[in-house]
């Protein structure tokens, strides 16, 4: 059985064996392994599955090739694990990588006993040989997949284990459940604040970075009135006002005073103009005499 990263990738929906089992002898599957608080957080397991054909082959070892040494084949000990035996056996191995390298496995066979079944992370390494470290964690890959780690103690050491081991898919969920609940709270005061300021420009309201952006503008406008930094010139109603003003420097009381004295002056000379008139009519009739 060969667990090396690219080797599942290959495989992946497939099968793989030897051209003598004309490659169908070991079945391959895609696993993704997700958060449902942490939706961005995720990490593919690979299940390598052999099944036993009545005995007439076994598997023989369970190997992969490191991504930094592609030629050298490393083995991967089980304690308590046999499987070059007589009897075929059933075999599962379920792969984590990290680095591109497996990291964590969870090994199901029938030999051994179950004691073999459980989570093995890589241990020592000599020569072609490793020995993997059996690890405590009450979790099967069954039942990974798109669970709350902030209800599950088990996923949450396995997060943490993965993340120690070098591999930060699942490495939100490593953080406590109050900081989850901080987070969740922020989002949540986030979202409403978004939804208000939505209803406020909905209302006409409008934005606060609209709101600047119109002070922005209405300062440019001012700035452009001005030349070279001096004062702020006269507009054109401003010039206008400024010329009749120089033109006539009379103010209202002055206007009125002359006003008011030019029309006392023509009741005057229409009254008099009246009474010579008058006179002139009387005295140029003939019917008129002296008594």
């Amino acid at each position: 059985m060969d667990i090396t990263q690219n080797n599942s990738k290959t495989h992946k929906n497939g099968s793989y064996c030897c051209y003598k089992h004309n490659h169908t002898r070991v079945s391959v599957t895609d696993k993704t392994v997700s958060c449902k608080t942490h939706k961005q957080s995720s990490t593919s397991c690979y299940k390598h599955q052999v099944i036993p054909n009545a005995g007439k082959w076994r598997v023989a070892a369970i190997k992969y090739y490191g991504v930094n040494t592609p030629s050298k084949r490393n083995r991967v000990e089980i304690p308590g694990l046999s499987l070059l035996t007589k009897v075929s056996v059933k075999v599962t191995v379920y792969v984590l990588y990290c680095g591109h390298n497996p990291v964590l496995i969870y090994l199901e066979s029938t030999s051994g006993g179950s004691d073999t079944t459980g989570w093995y992370k890589k241990g020592s390494d000599n020569n072609d040989n490793e020995n993997w470290t059996q690890v405590g964690l009450d979790i099967t890959p069954g039942d990974l997949g798109k669970i709350d780690c902030k209800d599950n103690e088990t996923f949450q050491k396995l997060a943490k284990l993965l993340t120690k081991l070098g591999c930060y898919g699942l490495e939100e969920c490593t953080q406590d459940t109050k900081s989850l609940q901080e987070q969740e709270q922020q989002q949540r005061t986030k979202e409403s604040e978004e939804l208000r300021q939505e209803v406020k420009e909905a209302e006409g309201e409008g934005s606060e970075k609209e709101k600047l952006k119109k002070k922005e503008e209405e300062g440019a406008v001012a700035n452009a009135l001005k030349v070279d930094g001096g004062p702020r010139q006269d507009t054109a109603v401003d010039a206008l006002k400024t010329q009749l003003q120089d033109a006539f420097p009379w103010d209202i009381e002055n206007i009125l005073g002359a006003f008011a004295g030019v029309f006392t002056a023509s009741c005057i000379t229409i009254f008099v103009s009246w009474k010579l008139y008058k006179a002139y009519k009387h005295y140029s009739d003939p019917w008129v005499r002296p008594i």
